[in-house]
């Protein structure tokens, strides 16, 4: 009897895959539970420091690659964040040996074999999965790992859409009411450690920050908002992870607390740096959800926020605001949040959906399984209930619509990025809605509608103009080529001007007032000029 080749999944029993995925399992385990700490994160701050293209940071605090190793690491990624990432939440989840065998991480071979070891077991968690999973549902996973750490952190709008949006007085009071500081403050204070970060790993507990005005108070409060003594983060790596699924896609440790307090309690150390960005932008959303009307009035200020940018990147189409009208007494509605109008012709309609997704809804182990779908659902809904009321006279009477136009549903959180099933999964809602609540609308008026995450949004506004950016649209909708690509992407096959210099323009964005202490001279440079400018 032949026997099945231990590499090729297909022809192995799902036994024989588990005790695979085990061993795999086991080996990384072996490797991670002879790590020091502080060796182990400094290892992984070169390493992410390598896959930036920063390779002297990374020979200076990091393994013994040679130049063309350290190229081809960086061109292949294999040292990528979201591997990283993973990394070191694993470590934080294995005990550590006593005895004298120690990993020496000064040797490239240590950090090969952590990586490998790695995705040797999430390959064969994959290979389990699939016999009875969908593969096309495990792709959104890929994606909802992947993609936010391929668009970067480390950018000027990724800080101040995020400080935008929370800018308005319940979210700043309750941010203060419990953090105990502003808003403000705590984003400068974050802002100056990621900084210092950058080109040390390490960071003293009592660092001396007066010479950029934050007092010690401050600086205590915020490092201890933004770290953990590293036996608690090992506590609450092992809580959030100690549910089932695929290692890739289990919570991070790292999202609510980036740094990690050394053994001895001196320094912290952030393993991947940009983790802070992410934590004093998007992450001040932890410090603020609650009841009160929050998640209404973030809805309010998203959609203030993308009709800025259409007026500032695209100032020759006219965003126009939702409206209430009333086709009967006691028949109040809105219509869409945007109607994009260019060339006297409405040609797409946009709801802005700023409700965060949990951890469930992005890894859900299939698309009726993921929660809080509803919501984007009722905003198809909506798209497709303007379309039929303005037929029916109701609204819009005195604007033309495209006989093309299309709908987005436009996203803070990264719902269903690029994922079929989850995305099939909210039409199917959008149809009971309709079912229920829209007798009016009618074949014709559901127009197509396409999912998109406001990052690919800002990444193509430098490029756009109104034709092309209604032309991508046309594509993205329509062309079986670009089935399951970004908008960005799509618009980047044919893009309707060079990239302009968006710096003069974001000086004339109104400042929130999380952001006061910025200057031009402080701003990181945005994720396109980053990669034109790594080593």
């Amino acid at each position: 009897m032949a026997v099945p080749d231990d590499d090729d999944p297909d022809k192995l029993s799902t036994f024989a895959l588990r005790r695979r995925r085990d061993r795999f399992r086991k080996e990384l385990r072996d490797l991670l539970s002879i790590a020091e700490p502080t060796e182990f994160l400094q290892l992984v701050w070169s390493l992410a420091s390598l896959h930036e293209g920063e390779f002297g940071r990374a020979r200076r605090f990091g393994p013994n690659f040679g130049p063309q190793e350290m190229e081809q690491a960086k061109e292949r990624f294999r040292f990528a964040p979201w591997l990283l990432e993973t990394l070191v939440n694993e470590y934080l989840t294995t005990s550590l040996k006593s005895g004298p065998r120690r990993l020496n991480v000064q040797n490239h071979n240590a950090a090969n074999a952590l990586i490998s070891k790695l995705v040797e077991l999430e390959n064969a968690e994959d290979g389990v999965w699939l016999k009875t999973g969908n593969i096309l549902h495990l792709v959104g996973h890929l994606a909802q790992r992947q993609f936010p750490w391929q668009r970067g952190y480390d950018y000027f709008l990724q800080l101040y859409r995020s400080l935008f949006v929370f800018d308005f007085p319940d979210a700043l009071a309750r941010f203060e009411e419990n953090v105990g500081i502003s808003v403000e403050r705590f984003a400068f204070c974050g802002f100056a450690l990621r900084a210092h970060l950058q080109d040390r790993p390490f960071a003293s507990m009592s660092i001396d920050l007066s010479e950029v005005k934050i007092s010690e108070r401050e600086r205590d409060i915020v490092f201890k908002k933004l770290s953990l003594p590293l036996l608690q983060a090992r506590r609450t790596a092992s809580t959030l992870r100690g549910e089932a699924g695929l290692t890739g896609y289990k919570k991070s440790a790292l999202r609510l607390s980036p740094c990690i307090v050394l053994p001895g309690g001196t320094h912290l150390m952030a393993p991947l740096p940009a983790l802070i960005t992410l934590r004093i932008s998007n992450g001040i959303y932890y410090d603020i959800v609650g009841p009160g009307g929050i998640n209404e009035q973030m809805g309010k200020r998203f959609e203030d926020y993308v009709a800025m940018l259409i007026d500032g990147f695209l100032p020759e189409i006219t965003a126009i605001r939702e409206k209430p009208y009333a086709p009967k007494k006691g028949m109040n509605y809105r219509s869409s949040d945007l109607a994009l109008l260019s060339g006297g012709t409405v040609s797409l309609l946009i709801e802005c959906k700023a409700k965060r997704a949990s951890h469930a809804s992005k890894f859900a182990e299939s698309a009726a399984e993921a929660e809080g779908l509803t919501d984007l659902a009722y905003g198809i809904f909506q798209v497709w209930r303007h379309i039929a009321h303005r037929r029916l006279g109701h609204v819009d009477g005195d604007l033309k619509f495209s006989l093309a136009i299309k709908g987005v549903l436009l996203t803070l959180d990264t719902w269903a990025d690029m994922s079929s099933t989850l995305q099939a999964e909210i039409f199917r809602l959008a149809h009971e809605i309709r079912q229920a609540k829209g007798a009016e609308i009618i074949e014709e008026d559901l127009i197509p509608v396409g999912f998109m995450h406001i990052q690919d949004f800002e990444g193509l506004l430098s490029t756009a103009t109104a034709s092309s950016l209604i032309a991508a649209v046309e594509l993205w909708l329509h062309h079986p080529e670009y089935k399951g690509w970004s908008l960005w992407s799509v618009h980047d096959r044919n893009p309707g001007r060079e990239p302009i210099d968006e710096r003069p323009l974001f000086d004339t964005f109104p400042k929130p007032s999380g952001m006061r202490w910025l200057t031009r001279e402080a701003v990181v440079m945005p994720a396109q000029e980053r990669q034109g400018s790594d080593n």
